[in-house]
């Protein structure tokens, strides 16, 4: 029996780690795309470099995000009904940093492959999970991400 123990301790020990890092994982995912289903590559997890990678209709988007260069406190989280541009409820944020947190890789067959670094971005999330995207970003940067600071 003690045996037994001991073994389930060591396996819960040893993918303990593993778990969190699915967690923290789901959360940058949901925070990002505010859906759950979102296939998120770590480029760097040291460095919280995160790649989120979409296709439709032969175009290819690559969006990178540097969440340790953005400053948590400039970031805003809001509910919005409607706008011109999309006229569905919807959930907007805005990640600041003073380095590039954000670069975007498009690749198209009918158009130049486009790069953009920016050190703004807003993202728009087709969620209504207020509560829920604000606890995903809380998650993020309180179990792996750190952030930065702006120097004033």
């Amino acid at each position: 029996m003690r045996r037994l123990i001991s073994s389930l301790a060591i396996i819960i020990f040893a993918y303990a780690p593993a778990f969190a890092q699915d967690k923290l994982l789901s959360a940058v995912g949901f925070a990002l795309t505010g859906r759950d289903d979102a296939y998120v590559k770590v480029i760097d997890r040291n460095d919280c470099i995160f790649q989120i990678t979409s296709e439709f209709n032969n175009w290819q988007n690559r969006e990178t995000y540097y969440l340790n260069a953005v400053d948590p406190s400039r970031t805003t989280i809001a509910q919005v009904e409607k706008t011109m541009l999309y006229p569905f409820p919807h959930i907007e944020i805005d990640l600041y940093g003073e380095k590039t947190i954000y670069d975007q890789y498009s690749i198209n067959p009918k158009y130049p492959t486009k790069t953009e670094r920016k050190k703004f971005q807003r993202l728009t999330l087709p969620s209504n999970e207020l509560e829920r995207v604000i606890r995903a970003w809380k998650y993020v940067f309180s179990n792996g991400c750190h952030g930065t600071r702006s120097t004033f």
